[in-house]
This record gives structure tokens, sequence and C-alpha cells, in this order.
């Protein structure tokens, strides 16, 4: 997106997709910002196919709540979410062969009927404020708009019609061949591209103003290029710097997801060594822990069993030679070992001196006898 302050007014070219690295809120903030400071109007010129509906609710909002002017001219195609970010405009208007489309906001999302369920909720929440909206500026009841424009279907709509349903003000005549509504819903896509082709840009809206330039240098953190740089190296450093993003993305993600793989393998090994599942079941598992996530796989996996205490050598209890007969007394097994539990407590408690040797010697073999005979840890 491309904005500058021009004839009297920031004038923006909004054309392209709405997210967060085309037509975004980003700059349609700074644009905004501008306008307020130089006490002028903020003109756009809207040619889009929509996108994301929370960009396009972002932008949607930043528009409202500001007190400059707002002028927008439809001079290509307004479908979508595009057509929500032209509303705070206080003017709207559209070339005679424009067109405008309004729908159902869609997703497409993967997961278990609670994931499906969560997202139709989110559907119908944005659905309703879209409603409202498109009521506001058409007159129409929000059960009207719901009918007309909001019911499942792609509904498309000439100058003319814009203009008799509310939703515009005023018909620019363009005095060009008008491209037919036919053609627009036989091939949409091929039509957005048509336009994209045939809408001219006057000399002062290209990126020769030095001050833009060094404004999108500076905003996109640019490399390799100055204000003095031209439009095809800047547009190149651009194109460069999303090539580098997208790698830097696409790495990331393989990371995480050869992360996630060896997490899950790691905990299906745990689970095959203690003998909770079979060998050939993790294929099983993992299908469902890569489509799912390892939280949910988990909650499908048999209850690990606790494994045994470990038995501690004798000797590394006590370091000083037990009392005659002490060996039988806290039942020392053949190789040495002594378990930690409140019997072994007992036994070395009968024989004078061997838990006051422990505590000496051992404090923190003392503790953990103490802990087991009486469940807390002894004041020492």
């Amino acid at each position: 997106m491309q904005f500058q302050f021009i004839n009297k007014q920031v004038e923006v070219r909004a054309h392209g997709d709405i997210n967060p690295f085309d037509i975004s809120n980003s700059d349609f903030t700074r644009a905004v910002a501008m306008a307020e400071d130089k006490k002028c109007n903020l003109f756009i010129d809207l040619h889009s196919f929509g996108g994301s509906v929370i960009e396009g609710n972002l932008i949607y909002n930043t528009l409202s709540n500001t007190k400059v002017k707002k002028l927008v001219d439809i001079t290509g195609i307004a479908a979508s979410m595009a057509t929500v970010i032209m509303l705070p405009a206080d003017r709207r208007r559209m070339n005679d062969d424009s067109f405008i489309m309004l729908h159902r906001p869609v997703s497409y999302v993967e997961g278990d009927e609670d994931v499906m369920l969560e997202t139709a909720k989110i559907l119908t929440s944005m659905r309703g404020t879209m409603a409202k909206r498109y009521a506001e500026i058409s007159g129409k009841t929000i059960d009207e708009v719901n009918a007309l424009w909001l019911n499942g279907k792609d509904n498309w709509m000439d100058a003319a019609e814009a203009k008799e349903s509310g939703l515009i003000d005023e018909i620019i005549v363009t005095g060009r061949a008008p491209i037919s509504k036919a053609e627009v819903l036989a091939n949409t896509k091929n039509v957005f591209e048509k336009f994209t082709a045939r809408l001219a840009v006057s000399e002062p809206n290209t990126l020769k103003e030095t001050s833009m330039k060094k404004d999108l240098i500076a905003s996109l953190k640019l490399e390799g290029v100055t204000e003095a740089s031209s439009d095809v190296e800047i547009i190149e450093a651009i194109k460069k710097q999303r090539t580098e993003q997208d790698a830097t993305i696409k790495e990331l993600q393989e990371k995480a997801e050869a992360d996630k793989e060896k997490n899950i393998d790691d905990l299906l090994e745990e689970y095959v060594t203690a003998e909770a599942i079979k060998k050939d079941q993790t294929a099983a598992y993992k299908e469902v822990g890569k489509a799912l996530g390892i939280d949910k796989m988990k909650a499908m996996l048999p209850v690990l069993k606790k494994p045994a205490q470990q038995a501690v050598p004798l000797a590394a209890l006590v370091k000083t030679a037990p009392a005659a007969g002490a060996a039988a007394a806290v039942n020392v097994s053949a190789d040495g070992e002594l378990p930690i539990s409140s019997e072994t407590w007992d036994a070395l408690a009968k024989k004078s001196g061997e838990l006051e040797s422990v505590k000496k010697n051992r404090p923190e073999v003392f503790q953990a006898l103490y802990k087991a005979k009486y469940g807390v840890e002894p004041k020492l």
C-alpha cells in the first residue's frame, strides 16, 4: 500500500489484499496520522479482493476513530472485507465500470468438533458485526442485510446497484467501456487482474517523491537502497526482503514440525519402554499427535505406572561401620542395598546410634528416611 501528501490531501493507493503485509492497518495508521498532522482530508483509491477479517476490522476502527474527513473512490473491485473498510468514509464514490461484492466471512480449519464449533461461533459473530455496519450505512434492517447480502452467496453489484442499495453516494463517469457483470460472475479473478492492468496511476502517485521513498524505506527497514534509488531498485529490495522473510518463516515452520515430531516420538518411546503400549501401536498414536497435537495424543494414551522406588546402597547411606548385627536389623540385601521407607527408619531406630550416624554423615539420606516415616521434612 502506498500513501503520500499531495494536492493538499493524503492520498492512499490501496490496491491489493487486506493483510498485515499489503493493505495493512499499520500503513493506514500512519496515513491517518499524517492527515491529522497536516489537518487535511484522507483520500483512498480502493481496489481489493478483500482479505483478513481481523486486519480489516483494525482498519475499519482506525478510520472510524479519526476526525479527519475520509473520501473513498472504488476504482476497480471492492469485494468482501474491502467493502467493510470503505464504510467509515464520509463520501463513497465508485467508477461506473467498477464492482463491489458482499458475502459472509469464511474460514478454512482442521480439527475435531470442538474446533469446528468454535470456528462457527467466531464466524457467526463476525457476520453479525458486518451486518450491523452494512445496515447503519444502507438504512436497511439487519434482517434485510442478512437476507440480501450475507446469505451464503457472493453478491456482486455494479455501480448503479451499489448506489441504489445505499452503500455508495456517487458514481464517477469514466468514459471507459464497462466490464459486463456476466464477465465478473464468470471469472472474478481474471476481471480483478484486468482492472489492475487498466487502472492508470498518475505521475505524482509513483515512488519518485523523495519523502515517500524515505518513509517507505524506513517503515519496511529496506537494505541496500536510499531515497535516491530508482523505483525499480526499491521494488526489487522489497521483493528480496519478502523472499528472505518467506524463507525464514518456512525454516521456522519446518523446525517447529521437526521438534513436534521428535517430541511425539520421544513420548511414544517412553510408553513403549514402560510397556504401556506396543511398538506396533506407535504409528497410529503418532498420526493422532501430528493431526491434533501432542496433548490430545497423550490424553488417549494409557496411564503410566510409577516406577518402583530404587534401592539405595547401604555404603552410600552410612559411611561409618554399623554396630554388630545392624545389617540384619535393617534388612540389608545381599548386594548391600537398603530401601528408603518407614520400615527402614524403624529398623535403624532399634539400634543405638544408627540414626544419629546417618544424620551426621549423610543428612540428605536422613531427611529422606524421616520424610518416608512421617511425611514431612525434618527440622535439622
